[in-house]
């Protein structure tokens, strides 16, 4: 059960979200960001959801001042008005995880949560790790350097997937008008910013995704709900089995909940984008996918470290 700090001016949302989220997790509700931040000296929490617009204080300037005390409770934004301005200046300045949209549906609420609160945890035993390493053998062996990530389209939207390719691909198209902050949410971006290269392989068949998947292995896997739906539960069988190591990304519409369901269930999907997307919207998902994945791959690394250890002084670790 996490410890959740809601924050919005208006109590007919706090109460929506209470009776959504209070069902599975501990939440504390203020109408005020100044008795919230007064509450975040005094108690931990794991995750923060903030309105945008508040007449008191703005959540950008809350999350700003919130995160110097809590700086590892997992960032969430909530509004109805935020226009790119607004998204931009909270990423630069409060590093937000998430965005969430007014109106919610609780599929989204629900998911939003149960990821940001999986990656706090990943990040968490990440940092553990790390340090009992260390205090035990010294410092980390360094990974292997890697500067480019491989990404793999499934779309059989030709324009899509051009699309999508090119705002994953240029350099201008990742930097352009999001500042370095976008790029350390939560340091969340994984090579540390400006470095992010990528190769996109786009393919318009299940076979040609399968029979690519056969022979080389990427970083992520984006899918369109429609070859889903057209490929059915053995194409998604096929698809986990030939892409263990990946994270999986899943673009839609509107959102089938038995494809969805089908989706989760097989595959693992770690995040959504849904059509219409903004190039924000798309990159800041990918860098969330590909964050989570660096971290569990290096969770997995150091615990070898240990193991490694272990065989060789016949030591427990």
């Amino acid at each position: 059960m996490a410890h959740i700090l809601l924050v919005d001016d208006e109590q007919n949302v706090l109460s929506a979200l209470q009776r959504e989220l209070g069902r599975e997790h501990d939440v504390e509700a203020f109408t005020s960001p100044r008795k919230a931040l007064q509450r975040a000296r005094e108690a931990e929490f794991d995750l923060v959801v903030t309105d945008y617009r508040m007449p008191e204080m703005d959540g950008v300037s809350f999350l700003e001042i919130f995160a110097q005390s809590q700086p590892d409770a997992m960032r969430l934004i909530l509004s109805g008005q935020a226009d790119m301005d607004a998204l931009i200046k909270a990423i630069n300045i409060s590093h937000p995880y998430r965005f969430l949209s007014k109106p919610w549906s609780k599929f989204d609420l629900e998911t939003e949560i149960k990821q940001s609160l999986n990656y706090r945890e990943t990040m968490l035993e990440n940092r553990r790790l790390a340090r009992a390493y260390q205090e035990r053998y010294g410092p980390i062996p360094p990974a292997q350097a890697r500067k480019i990530y491989r990404i793999l389209l499934a779309a059989d939207e030709v324009n899509d997937a051009a699309l999508i390719k090119r705002e994953l691909t240029s350099s201008a198209s990742m930097e352009e008008g999001h500042g370095a902050g976008f790029y350390g949410m939560h340091g969340c971006f994984p090579h540390g910013g400006a470095d992010f290269q990528s190769e996109v392989d786009c393919l318009t068949t299940q076979q040609q995704v399968l029979e690519q998947l056969e022979n080389g292995v990427y970083d992520l896997v984006i899918v369109d709900s429609l070859m889903l739906d057209k490929g059915g539960p053995g194409f998604l069988d096929e698809l986990r089995k030939r892409s263990p190591g990946s994270a999986h990304i899943l673009i839609s519409g509107t959102l089938d909940m038995d494809i969805l369901a089908n989706a989760i269930n097989r595959i693992q999907v770690d995040d959504f984008v849904r059509r219409p997307w903004k190039t924000c919207e798309l990159k800041a998902v990918v860098l969330r996918a590909l964050r989570y994945r660096d971290l569990h791959l290096e969770n997995c690394r150091l615990a070898d470290l240990f193991r490694q250890h272990q065989n060789l002084t016949g030591q427990p670790g």
